[in-house]
C-alpha cells in the first residue's frame, strides 16, 4: 500500500486506488507539527521545515514534530522508532543513498546520523541549507555563508561548499544567493561530480534536451520544485503555472518524454506535489501520477489525486481530507 498521507495529527496509508485505507501512527504524532502561533500562522512560518522524507529503500520515515527534534518511524514496524533532540530548529534533512544516514542541517549546523551505528556527530558548525548527497555517498554539498547585507540586486551572496564526510575537507565550488522571503536554489549533483544550482524546473532550459539529463538531474529529488522521474528514467513529470498570476498553486501537469514534444495538460484541481505510481520489470507500472494540494499546515482540508496516462483526462479524487507525502516502495 503505498500511498503516505497526512491526516488528524497523524501518518496514514493507501492503496492506488486510494483503498484500504489505514492509520501508520496513533498518537497523534504530528499535533505540534502545525501549531500555529499568535498571528494565526505556524511558528515557523516562512522557515522551511520539511515535509516528512522516505528513505530511498522506503523503509525509513524522518519527520519532525516541532521543529527541535526528528523522528524516525520504520513502516516494517508501523510505530515511531526513534527520537533524536536536535540543538537549534530543524531546516532540512536529507537520506543518503544507501538509507543507513540521515543529514539534518538546524542553526546550530550540520549533522549525520547513522542508524546503524545510533549515533548523532556534527560535521560543520555554521547554518547550511540545501543539502544534497553526492551519489555515492561519501560527500555533501550545501548552501552556506551568506553576507550579511544584500547586493545591488537585493539577495544575499553565498557559496555551495562540498564536504568530505570522511576527512572534513571543504571545498567551494560555486556561489549562490538567496532573498529577504526566499530560499536558495536547488542544489543538484550530477554526472561527472558536477554540483550545480538550479533555478527553476524548466528541464529544457538552455536549449538540452530531456535525454540528456534522465538519469542524472540530481542525485535526489529537489524537495523544494514539484517535479518527479518516472521509474525508469524515460519521462519527466512536474507542474507548471498556466499564468504568472497563479502562484499559490500549479494548474498544468507537464510530462516531458526523452524523444517527444512537451505534452501539457490542464487540471481541474490546482496541485502542489506529484509522484509517479511503482513500477518494476515483472508488473510493469509508471502508469499513473499522484498528486496532491493543500497545505502541510492544514492537511485535513487537502485531497490526493491520480492521473492515469492511458486515459487522457481521467483525472481522478483518490483521498479527500488527506494531504499527500509520498509513494513508499516498502508497501508494494
Amino acid at each position: 500500500m503505498p500511498i503516505l498521507f497526512m491526516r488528524d495529527n497523524d501518518l496514514w496509508r493507501a492503496d492506488l486506488n486510494g483503498e484500504s485505507q489505514s492509520p501508520l501512527t496513533e498518537n497523534d504524532l504530528l499535533a505540534q507539527w502545525v501549531e500555529l502561533g499568535v498571528s494565526g500562522d505556524p511558528w515557523w512560518a516562512g522557515s522551511y521545515p520539511p515535509r516528512p522524507f522516505v528513505s530511498p529503500d522506503g523503509r525509513w520515515i524522518a519527520l519532525t514534530q516541532n521543529g527541535q527534534n526528528l523522528v524516525l518511524i520504520d513502516v516494517t514496524k508501523q510505530e515511531p522508532n526513534r527520537t533524536l533532540d536536535i540543538e537549534g530548529h530543524t531546516q532540512q534533512f536529507v537520506w543518503s543513498p544507501d538509507s543507513v544516514r540521515l543529514a539534518y542541517s538546524s542553526n546550530a549546523g550540520l549533522y549525520i546520523y547513522h542508524l546503524g551505528e545510533n549515533i548523532n556527530r556534527q560535521l560543520y558548525s555554521d547554518a547550511v541549507q540545501t543539502l544534497v548527497w553526492s551519489p555515492d555517498g561519501r560527500q555533501i554539498a550545501f548552501s552556506c555563508c551568506f553576507t550579511n547585507a544584500v547586493n545591488a540586486d537585493g539577495l544575499y551572496e553565498g557559496e555551495i561548499r562540498i564536504l568530505s564526510i570522511a576527512s572534513g575537507e571543504l571545498t567551494t565550488v560555486s556561489s549562490t544567493h538567496t532573498g529577504i522571503a526566499s530560499d536558495p536554489p536547488n542544489i543538484c549533483w550530477m554526472e561527472g561530480n558536477a554540483v550545480v544550482s538550479v533555478e527553476s524546473f524548466n528541464i529544457r532550459e538552455g536549449g538540452d534536451s530531456v535525454a540528456q539529463y534522465l538519469g542524472n538531474v540530481c542525485s535526489q529529488l529537489l524537495q523544494r520544485i514539484p517535479i518527479a522521474f518516472h521509474p525508469t528514467f524515460t519521462n519527466v513529470a512536474s507542474l507548471t503555472l498556466a499564468s504568472p498570476e497563479d502562484t499559490d498553486y500549479f494548474n498544468l501537469l507537464k510530462l516531458e518524454p526523452a524523444d517527444d514534444p512537451v505534452i501539457l495538460f490542464e487540471l481541474e484541481t490546482p496541485m502542489r506535489y506529484l509522484a509517479w505510481s511503482p513500477w518494476s520489470p515483472d508488473a510493469g507500472g509508471g502508469d499513473a501520477i499522484i498528486l496532491g494540494n493543500g497545505s502541510l499546515y492544514n492537511p485535513n482540508d487537502a485531497q490526493i489525486w491520480r492521473y492515469p496516462l492511458a486515459e487522457i483526462g481521467a483525472f481522478e479524487l483518490l483521498i479527500d481530507n488527506a494531504f499527500f507525502i509520498d509513494i513508499v516502495p516498502q508497501w508494494q
